[in-house]
């Protein structure tokens, strides 16, 4: 009886190993982007450019002669939990725009309305056209609300 007992919690804790082993490498995201699965998917799916922004490279080629339109904002405008860079509203648009306009995705992640307007200010390019992807908690910033999500997951955890 105990070596039933004993085996069948052995081949259940190797059934857990395989299980980890497995699902560790499926990249997941969810708001909350300090999780090992959250930090496995922005490895997989997310490619900063050469200034920093989930975006095509900016060179002196893909911006001449063209019309350009900025798109600032947070992760919604940079796209956190899109895959494919192309889902986003930012490339939706430049898909639908004229072969002269470019779209600049500068969306980051957690960043307010104070922050995308002094992140605009010091950008060393100017647009022709502006849109400011919004969302309800831009403005906590400003308003002084360090964190608008008073639910804290897993900070009641201990380290190991």
């Amino acid at each position: 009886m105990i070596q039933n007992g004993g085996l069948v919690a052995y081949a259940a804790l190797m059934l857990f190993f395989v299980l980890e082993a497995i699902f560790m490498f499926v990249p997941q995201t969810h708001r909350i982007g300090y999780t090992l699965a959250s930090q496995r998917w922005f490895q997989y799916y997310v490619h900063k450019n050469n200034i920093g922004y989930r975006d095509e490279p900016i060179t002196e080629e893909r911006l001449k002669n063209k019309i350009k339109i900025f798109v600032f904002g947070d992760s919604f405008t940079a796209g956190h939990g899109i895959k494919d860079p192309d889902d986003r509203y930012p490339d939706k648009l430049e898909s639908m725009l004229p072969e002269n306009y470019v779209v600049l995705n500068l969306g980051r992640n957690g960043t307010g309305t104070q922050d995308q307007l002094f992140r605009y200010m010091l950008f060393p390019i100017k647009p022709q056209i502006f849109i400011l992807g919004y969302h309800g908690n831009d403005i906590d910033e400003v308003c002084g609300i360090k964190d608008s999500y008073p639910y804290k997951p897993y900070t009641d955890l201990p380290p190991w």
